[in-house]
């Protein structure tokens, strides 16, 4: 299955942007208002898309870059107070060829597409993406600084039609699907890409050069819409859930038993205004959500599993700055769990030990100003867990597994000159009783060159724990030097993480105790020469010890070319080096002892025949 993520995001790289402060280098579309009703029926046959401006003229952006596109397209804009219309024609030699192959809401497979990317504050770091594939499949995405988000879904309307000389996308985005700046005249970064899958030709209205970071900093500019505003947006969702439950043991008396359960609980969404939004869900259920594939761990790391609840999927981008909020721990496994299995008496068995705490509630609130200021405020409540003990003569007892417990998470993100950005995060997991608490501060940074050539990055984050009469401390930073765009990059990060740094009380770290120093080269070309579309070289170090003991653990390298041809083939071959025995001091789980792993070198192959054929056949050696 193909799915459609890092379908922008060039050799799927980090997206962060310079923005273009020159105007008059970007294309501009002026958007036209309209008083009557559309009906979104992919026909565009009435009059006001005829007198509405045109953007055309694509040009390519993979795989040569900078080339007429193969089919134009003619791309215009209406709006009313409702919200706004595209209606695209999107020309074809032989629309009879166009691969339809229908798949489910935000999975893309063989088809071509149309997509509209939008940034309304024009400030090259968020963005939203609206794609409809030529099977008429919808597809939504959140961008941020860490990549994009597909889980994020907003209601909007599209319809796909055909014609003898191409096809049609009509869509419908209303204001309540996006945030915008409260002011008279909007002025918004749109950019519209489409992908011609026969040549696998991917082109835009607005050039984007492969060469710079990013694509949302090489949009065009969207004018004319005024004086629009939010609708009101508030949506109240009550559920209630039955469940059912028969077990069977046919060598006991009574060979059937059964049980049952019922919940109910509200998820609210308000707009608080333009820019801001509050979510909050009372006595979730989580009942739908997808559950977690089985896994035998035999690592000394815990396992992170994906988040599949909706409420923590939508908008938590802003609280994923830092990297210390993982939102699983929320309802998940009690804190004190193995304590059920402790001190067992003679006879007694565990009777009930829940694996997931109770959420009562869950509420946050995000948005970012017109200076660029993003501000998050997250909490939620969870409650006692206890397990039952049953004694030898059939009297039982609780013990105490989770306290109640509160999950606090406080963000400020401030977009700087040149889409560079400061950010601070705090998290607080307060613990009622004689649990201990927690807290993690943090910040990040990204300050970027005017024309995004070079950046220097970084973060640092204090893990506190505060027991009865003592407390713990820990911390790790770490710095990046990088030169972004043109044909040859490169990057050197320097990672410390001490000993005692621990934020998994509500964030997620496999294990700390390290440093590390690392480095990579790449060189590309994305010209046609011989045999290939484009082709390039990389290669990548490393160089790691304990933080305590400071001991030398592990080093090693990667050099590796790639390249497409022309017949889209795709090929990647490496060689990898260890040429120092390395030593593994989390394998023994013991403390004092290590695993030690002798010299080792590697070669790889990978080679991948032409994806535009309906089979596709890949090899890794």
């Amino acid at each position: 299955m193909l799915r459609l993520h890092c379908f922008l995001l060039l050799f799927c790289s980090t997206f962060l942007a310079a923005q273009n402060n020159d105007p008059k280098a970007k294309k501009i579309l002026e958007a036209k208002r309209i008083e009557g009703k559309m009906e979104i029926d992919g026909k565009l046959d009435e009059n006001d898309w005829q007198s509405a401006v045109a953007a055309d003229s694509f040009l390519t952006f993979q795989p040569v870059p900078g080339l007429k596109a193969s089919e134009d397209g003619q791309i215009r804009v209406l709006y009313d107070n409702e919200g706004f219309y595209i209606g695209a024609f999107l020309a074809d030699n032989d629309p009879a060829s166009i691969p339809k192959q229908l798949s489910q809401r935000d999975e893309i497979q063989n088809t071509d597409w149309f997509a509209v990317i939008l940034d309304t504050y024009q400030d090259g770091n968020n963005g939203l993406g609206f794609i409809v594939s030529a099977s008429g499949v919808q597809l939504d995405v959140k961008y941020s600084v860490y990549g994009e988000d597909s889980g994020w879904d907003a209601v909007w309307e599209s319809a796909v039609t055909f014609t003898d000389k191409g096809w049609i996308v009509e869509m419908k985005i209303p204001y309540s699907a996006i945030r915008f700046p409260k002011q008279e005249n909007q002025e918004w970064h749109i950019n519209f890409l489409r992908l011609y899958q026969r040549k696998q030709e991917k082109s835009s209205w607005s050039t984007i050069n492969p060469l710079i970071s990013g694509f949302l900093n090489q949009s065009g500019i969207l004018t004319g819409i005024k004086n629009i505003s939010s609708p009101i947006r508030l949506q109240a969702t009550p559920f209630f859930a039955v469940y059912g439950q028969q077990f069977t043991n046919k060598a006991a008396a009574q060979k059937n038993a059964y049980g049952s359960s019922f919940s109910g609980g509200m998820d609210i969404k308000y707009g608080i205004n333009d820019a801001f939004t509050l979510d909050m869900t009372l006595i979730p259920d989580f009942g739908e959500a997808q559950s977690d594939n089985q896994v035998l761990n035999l690592t000394p790391f815990e396992v992170r599993f994906d988040e599949n609840r909706q409420f923590f999927t939508e908008g938590t981008e802003l609280f994923n700055k830092g990297n210390i909020f993982y939102s699983r721990r929320i309802g998940g496994t009690p804190l004190n769990y193995g304590k059920a299995y402790e001190g067992l008496l003679p006879g007694e068995k565990v009777m009930n030990n829940p694996q997931r705490g109770k959420i009562v509630n869950a509420t946050k609130i995000s948005g970012r100003t017109p200076s660029g200021l993003g501000l998050g405020l997250f909490n939620a409540t969870s409650l006692k867990s206890y397990a039952t003990i049953q004694r030898q003569n059939g009297e039982e007892r609780n013990v105490e597994t989770d306290p109640l417990t509160n999950y606090n998470i406080f963000v400020l993100d401030q977009n700087l000159k040149n889409n560079s950005y400061l950010s601070f995060i705090n998290t607080t997991v307060y613990r009622f009783g004689e649990d201990y608490d927690a807290n993690v501060s943090a910040m990040e940074f990204d300050i970027r060159t005017k024309d995004n050539a070079y950046s220097f990055s970084g973060n640092g984050a204090l893990s506190q724990k505060y027991f009865i009469g003592k407390a713990d401390f820990g911390h790790t930073y770490a710095f990046k030097l990088a030169k972004n765009g043109g044909a040859f990059t490169f990057d050197i990060n320097y990672n410390e993480e001490s000993n005692t740094y621990d934020p998994k009380d509500l964030g997620f770290l496999f294990n700390n105790n390290e440093r590390s120093l690392q480095g990579e080269l790449n060189y590309k070309v994305l010209k046609p020469w011989g045999i290939f579309n484009r082709y390039g070289a990389g290669a990548e170090w490393r160089y790691m010890r304990l933080y305590k003991p400071f001991v030398f653990n592990d080093a090693g390298g990667d050099v590796y070319v790639w390249g497409q041809t022309k017949k889209f083939w795709e090929m990647n071959a490496w060689v990898s080096m260890e040429p120092w025995a390395t030593f593994d001091y989390f394998e023994p789980r013991t403390v004092g002892r290590f695993y030690r792993y002798p010299t080792n070198r590697g070669v790889g192959l990978f080679l991948s025949t032409d994806s535009r054929k309906e089979v596709l056949l890949k090899t890794n050696i």
